[in-house]
């Protein structure tokens, strides 16, 4: 669980290490919004929006997801609210980093 700062930035990275470079790799997370949409004044809250970049030893960005804006979790239903989100990553390295960067503020 990550409570987003006031300033985007980077919240969470992680190093993969031992890739086969230039065979195929699928990399997915799953993502939920904590905020409910029944909740008081959801319609004025700030959505969760994340990108994911993945990043040579260089820092060079070789793919990304965007997830966009997340919205708010359906009350009751646990299942509907979390969303999946996947890239087919064909990298030519065997190290990369893994940036999971928050695009919104709060």
């Amino acid at each position: 669980m990550f409570n987003a700062s006031y300033d985007p930035g980077t919240f969470y990275t992680a190093t993969i290490t031992g890739a086969l470079p230039n065979v195929p790799v699928t990399y997915s997370f799953w993502v939920l919004n904590l905020d409910i949409s029944t909740a008081n004044n959801i319609n004025t809250r700030i959505r969760p929006n994340i990108l994911v970049e993945f990043r040579d030893e260089g820092g060079n960005v070789l793919q990304s997801i965007n997830t966009g804006d997340i919205p708010p979790s359906i009350e009751g239903d646990p299942a509907n609210s979390l969303h999946q989100f996947t890239a087919d990553l064909k990298l030519n390295v065997s190290e990369f980093y893994v940036y999971f960067i928050n695009n919104n503020t709060s």
